[in-house]
């Protein structure tokens, strides 16, 4: 039996992966001189850590199609890798834990249906899929009857500080069973111009077949599920994230209960307060509501533009993906306590969190536009409280709707200027909601603003301006002049969404 249990280990190259951790893990610590006590702490370190790697490993495989194909093939002179790794979470129900971007690779990219491939070699399709892109997690499901699998452990991402050691465990470039350890080098980064936010950093190796990995901690628990994201990862393979487990947990709790992930809003536009303000405030940060949709959560709760969020549930709200985080899975049955600064003056409020519309969700979450299709017509939402956008009438019919432009707009009015904190004498029409991924969105506009022109044409009403976007050239696009907080600035709406493909989407809530 023994002899056996050898082999099986050296099939999962854990006793090899093991010794280059601890020579990795010496070169890594060893100081220049050391004690004999100091020599004794790194190679009870080592063995420590060689433990854990040999377990972890037995509990992460490869996703990959059901057809043969070469792991690492070329295209010029960089290599490409299909499929990826992932992680078995739940053993005897035969949940995996991966990436979505490997599950799309396979499935999109190679048209094959999805097969894992166990350590010892062994191999069993997919039986159920469960995707959630806003996360870029996905949660695969095979029979595990025979397979002996074995799970990882759950470890605390939130306990996660700089300088903690990590491994990260997967296929890079097809190479299976690949350990490899760093250290952790940041937390809660986001990419602006993507979904992915609230990642570990690591410059433990994360290379492509990497992809739906774990990060594991010094004690073989995972604390990550690795991402390849390719605007960094392509120019810096020490540069790598993973999915904290905290909300990696959640999320692939959600898909398996209930098939996708529930998330919560609020109903708030936000942006960040200048550090230097938060300060004067008492607060290392916080972040300011420059939008509330009608009726929603935080209106109800009382919540007004210009207020300033700096505590959520007792914790402080530095950056707009601390209070992202803390909305998104929020209990949909038990408010949170939000802690304001409104005219120099703190304030408490309970506001309920409400669930996220699956037709407004489209698998990207509650901070995300997901683009719609170039030859698509954009769409108002009809839900009486989506997630960050202001409402939108109920029938095409009504004269303050612009579907093409994905625009809705009202006449200045004291209910108006009140609601955005706007000056009454203010002139022009008023942005009252915006379509997600239309032409408005990704030209800027923002519920609040107040348009002044259309190209070289003064408009002060919903008429005058209909009147000036009939007449415009269909050639052209539109550039609109518009006061925002004060100033006046320009704006332009794309007339061919074919042409927004190379700017940035804007996400229409949180944005760093």
């Amino acid at each position: 039996m023994r002899r056996a249990d050898d082999a099986r280990r050296d099939r999962r190259g854990g006793p090899v992966a093991a010794h280059a951790v601890i020579v990795g893990l010496a070169v890594l610590l060893l100081p220049p001189m050391v004690a004999g006590q100091e020599v004794s702490d790194l190679t009870s370190l080592a063995s420590e850590v060689q433990t854990s790697a040999r377990r972890a490993l037995q509990a992460v495989v490869t996703v990959g199609g059901s057809d043969p194909v070469s792991p690492i093939a070329s295209e010029g002179s960089f290599p490409t890798v299909s499929g990826g790794s992932g992680v078995v979470i739940d053993a005897d129900r035969g949940l995996i834990l991966t990436a979505n971007s490997v599950v799309d690779d396979v499935r999109n990219r190679l048209g094959q249906n999805l097969q894992i491939t166990l350590p010892d070699g062994r191999s069993r399709p997919v039986l159920d899929l469960r995707q959630d892109p806003a996360s870029d997690l996905a949660l695969l499901v095979i029979d595990p009857e025979g397979l002996d699998l074995l799970p990882l452990d759950w470890g605390s991402s939130e306990s996660l500080e700089p300088g903690d050691l990590v491994m990260s465990i997967g296929n890079p470039w097809g190479l299976s069973g690949t350990v490899s350890l760093g250290i952790v080098s940041g937390l809660q980064r986001s990419f602006a111009s993507t979904a992915y936010r609230d990642l570990i950093q690591t410059d433990a190796l994360i290379a492509p077949g990497s992809a739906g990995g774990a990060l594991v901690d010094r004690n073989g628990r995972l604390v990550g599920i690795t991402l390849f994201v390719p605007e960094v990862s392509d120019r810096h393979h020490r540069i790598g994230f993973a999915v904290p487990s905290h909300r990696a947990k959640r999320i692939a709790r959600d898909l398996n209960d209930r098939g996708q992930v529930h998330r919560m809003m609020i109903g708030v536009q936000v942006s960040r307060v200048d550090p230097e303000e938060a300060a004067l405030l008492g607060f290392q940060g916080a972040v300011r509501v420059d939008s509330v949709v009608v009726d929603g959560p935080a209106s109800q709760a009382g919540l007004v533009p210009g207020d300033q969020i700096v505590l959520v549930d007792g914790r402080p709200i530095t950056t707009l993906s601390d209070l992202i985080s803390r909305v998104e899975f929020a209990s949909d049955d038990h408010p949170m306590t939000l802690e304001i600064v409104r005219d120099g003056r703190r304030e408490s409020l309970n506001i309920q969190p409400k669930p996220i519309r699956d037709s407004l969700n489209l698998g990207a979450g509650p901070m995300v536009v997901t683009p719609r299709p170039a030859d698509s017509e954009p769409a108002i939402s009809d839900d009486p409280t989506p997630s960050i956008r202001l409402p939108e009438p109920a029938t095409a019919r009504d004269p303050t709707r612009f579907p093409s432009l994905g625009l809705r707009l009202g006449e200045t009015s004291p209910a108006l200027t009140q609601r955005f904190g706007l000056d009454e004498d203010v002139s022009g029409v008023i942005i009252v909601g915006i379509t997600p991924g239309g032409p408005a969105d990704l030209g800027g506009l923002e519920p609040g603003m107040v348009v002044t022109d259309v190209l070289d044409r003064r408009v002060r009403s919903l008429a005058e301006f209909r009147e000036s976007v009939a007449i415009a050239p269909t050639d052209r696009d539109l550039i609109l002049r518009v006061r925002h907080r004060g100033r006046s600035e320009f704006r332009v709406l794309l007339r061919d969404l074919r042409q927004a493909e190379d700017q940035d989407h804007r996400f229409p809530c949180l944005n760093d």
